[in-house]
This record gives C-alpha cells, sequence and structure tokens, in this order.
C-alpha cells in the first residue's frame, strides 16, 4: 500500500519542541537564580537552612537528558523529519527514523527523572511535618 502524495508538494512543516526545551532551560535557570539569591541576598538568620537539595540535582539531570533528546530530534530533522514520507528518500527515511527512534528513550526519562525531583521536593516538604 502506498501513501498518497499531498496536494500542497513538499512542506517541511518545522520543529518547534526546541522552543519547548528553551523555556524549560529558563524556568530552570529562574529557580537556581532564586536559590542563590535567597540564599545570598537574605541574612542567615532568615535564610533557610536547607536551600539546595537533591531534587534540584534531578531537575538538572532531567534538563540534559531532554537536551539530548533535542540533538537526536535536530539531527532527525535535518533528515527530514517534517517532510512528507513521499518526498524523503530511503536514506533520508532511515535516518530521521532512526534519530528519532534514538530519541524516544531520552525524552521519557527526562519526563520520569523530573516527575522523581518533584516527587522529592514534596517529600522534603511533608515528611519533616509529621515529626
Amino acid at each position: 500500500m502506498d501513501i498518497p502524495n499531498p496536494g500542497e508538494g513538499d512542506i517541511n512543516i518545522g520543529m518547534f519542541t526546541s522552543v519547548l526545551t528553551a523555556i524549560v532551560g529558563l524556568a530552570l535557570l529562574f529557580r537556581y537564580a532564586i536559590k542563590v539569591w535567597v540564599r545570598w541576598a537574605l541574612p542567615q538568620v532568615t535564610a533557610p537552612s536547607r536551600i539546595w537539595g537533591t531534587e534540584d540535582l534531578f531537575f538538572l539531570v532531567a534538563w540534559g537528558f531532554d537536551i539530548t533528546h533535542m540533538i537526536f530530534i535536530q539531527m532527525s530533522a535535518n533528515c527530514g523529519l517534517g517532510r512528507h514520507f513521499s518526498y524523503l528518500t530511503a536514506e533520508e527515511r532511515l535516518h530521521s527514523m532512526k534519530w528519532d527512534f534514538i530519541s524516544q528513550p531520552l525524552a521519557v526519562t527526562s519526563a520520569m527523572v523530573s516527575r522523581a525531583g518533584m516527587m522529592w521536593f514534596l517529600l522534603s516538604c511533608f515528611a519533616a511535618s509529621d515529626k
């Protein structure tokens, strides 16, 4: 069964997921900047004793997985991801799907690690309140 050619021609729809990765990076940078400000700008009497936690490491590692995922997605886009399948050569099909398939576990890992960081943060907030 052949895939029919689209009527509008060979159009590359582009990749907008890198914009979302940049937004996540800015939010992470904002989080770390606020933590640095709280640690250094507030007097030590009022500043919480534990500013940096394990969840910050989780978030940074998750963002690293997300950046790696986006690198593979960009490699896939350079090979034809976003264009209609019928306009790609056999080599472009092979490489675009290869890089796309390689990137998928990294996206799942990024989501799992960031959720683990959020769970660690909630545990550190509410575990001390029971005592």
